[in-house]
């Protein structure tokens, strides 16, 4: 595997151009994030590695498809579908963009080896890990379908992660996130998972929501 050494000073020039709309606050947080670990780093610079993935392989996609954008293995997780059933799958797609789906696959293996380094984890349990994915992967894309994963075709550990979502309950837990204030229920602010916003934004995010609400499901 081919690594791209960084001049500090262009990394961060980088970094701070694609993060400039970020309000100060949340800035201040993402800089903090990206100095924790090598594994939060990776996660937090997907640009970077969309540019260097393009740059090293000379990359021209031959097909497109929707993608994640920053694919890794903590963009995994549980949410309620309109049936309500549980499922795990991705579960964040705020960098989706219609692109070829080689820099997702590659994105999500590299996370894999960085956050194992991390782990400490055996380099021959990672190596056969990789290798299951990347099968599993192939066989998905020849079927021609993927599945989402719920607790009824669950087994192993996803079975025991299953199991445990169904001990979380659901008052206790907006409870924990909420407060209310004259009748109303709010989101508590807490500068980490959840921050106010300003008026400026707030309305921003309102005028876009309102096509989206008045669409026919």
């Amino acid at each position: 595997m081919i690594f791209l050494v960084y001049n500090k000073a262009s990394a961060i020039k980088k970094i701070s151009v694609y993060n400039a709309g970020i309000p100060a606050p949340l800035h201040h947080l993402k800089w903090k994030a990206l100095q924790e670990s090598p594994f939060r780093f990776f996660r937090g610079t997907c640009h970077l590695f969309a540019a260097d993935f393009v740059n090293m392989y000379k990359y021209k996609p031959k097909v497109k498809s929707w993608i994640c954008g920053d694919m890794h293995i903590e963009n995994f997780g549980a949410f309620k579908g309109e049936n309500r059933l549980v499922y795990f799958d991705i579960n964040d797609f705020d960098e989706s963009i219609l692109a070829g789906p080689e820099p997702d696959i590659c994105r999500f293996l590299v996370s894999m080896i960085i956050a194992a380094g991390d782990m400490k984890v055996a380099a021959i349990g990672l190596h056969k890990a990789l290798h299951d994915i990347m099968d599993a992967y192939v066989a998905t894309i020849l079927r021609g379908k993927a599945l989402m994963l719920e607790e009824a075709v669950a087994h192993g550990a996803f079975k025991k992660y299953f199991e445990h979502l169904n001990t979380f309950d659901r008052e206790t837990f907006i409870a924990k996130h909420t407060e209310k204030l004259k009748g109303a229920l709010l989101i508590k602010a807490d500068d980490v998972h959840f921050s106010n916003l300003d008026d400026s934004r707030k309305s921003k995010i309102y005028g876009g929501l309102q096509p989206l609400l008045r669409m026919p499901r």
